[in-house]
């Protein structure tokens, strides 16, 4: 097939107003194939073709301020996408800090960038390929090949999360017209259940010497109130009275104080025990 000739970038034309004639300009757009702007020069039409001269003047002059469509930007690649999905300034970052008020750690987001430059982009099958090319067929070789490079069920099923993650927003933000994890369970899970404290060895910290009242109030807190280790990390002491606990911090090394996770915020009664710890906290 002959290719193409380049066009012309914009023609003069003559067009009737109220006002009477006047020279207008079509600019051509190359990707589109089309005339795709149209704008008055301003310049009213004498005679047969009085005139047209100083419109082409002002054609070329418009020229460089009329945005045509861009050339078509290649398609991200699958392993891009993931990877600046979980960058701090990407788009669902900050939808999660401004829309939702929500912000995720940057503990967070690094570990999902860490998973992904370390178990998704090195898999065989990803390369070269874009998001809209990602079918349940290949997510599911990826699990066998995670598998089989050692990665224990649990492990796989994190990673896979940064994976599930990106696409499920594209999927929701209707720039993919399928999600190709809808069918994809998890694998299997042989992690050991954590073990308790008994009332034994609880009754044991609350009955310890006080060596470190600020380490032994931790512990309490944690044992006897239930809060988090960054919350209690977090804990203010404003937060603190009529024996009542205001659940309202928690603190995160790589990003300060923040609200509690996981919508844990409330109050809780703390006991005798608890009370004597802070009593001691207090003095120092």
């Amino acid at each position: 097939m002959r290719p193409l000739k380049p066009h012309a970038p914009y023609c003069v034309y003559r067009k009737q107003t109220k006002a009477g004639y006047f020279w207008y300009v079509r600019f051509w757009d190359e990707p589109s194939r089309k005339y795709a702007r149209i704008r008055s020069t301003g310049i009213p039409v004498k005679g047969r073709g009085e005139g047209r001269h100083d419109a082409e003047e002002a054609a070329r002059g418009m020229l460089p301020s009329i945005h045509l469509t861009p050339p078509e930007a290649p398609e991200k690649s699958f392993i891009q996408y993931v990877s600046e999905f979980w960058l701090p300034d990407s788009p669902y970052a900050r939808e999660c800090a401004q829309v939702k008020k929500k912000p995720l750690s940057a503990k967070y987001l690094q570990g999902h960038r860490d998973d992904t430059r370390l178990h998704i982009a090195t898999f065989p099958g990803f390369q070269g390929i874009g998001i809209q090319k990602l079918t349940p067929g290949l997510i599911r070789d990826w699990m066998t090949w995670a598998a089989e490079k050692g990665l224990k069920g649990g492990r796989i099923n994190k990673v896979m999360e940064a994976m599930r993650g990106a696409v499920k927003y594209a999927f929701l933000r209707e720039d993919l017209s399928r999600d190709p994890f809808k069918d994809i369970g998890l694998a299997q899970d042989t992690r050991k259940e954590k073990g308790i404290l008994t009332p034994g060895e609880v009754s044991a910290l609350i009955h310890s010497p006080i060596e470190n009242p600020r380490g032994r109030l931790a512990v309490l807190l944690g044992a006897l109130c239930g809060l988090r280790l960054g919350e209690v990390r977090g804990l203010q002491w404003g937060d603190i009275g009529d024996g009542l606990i205001s659940v309202c911090h928690n603190w995160v090394d790589e990003d300060g104080l923040k609200a509690p996770k996981c919508d844990s915020a409330g109050t809780v009664p703390f006991p005798e025990a608890v009370k004597t710890a802070i009593e001691e906290v207090r003095k120092i």
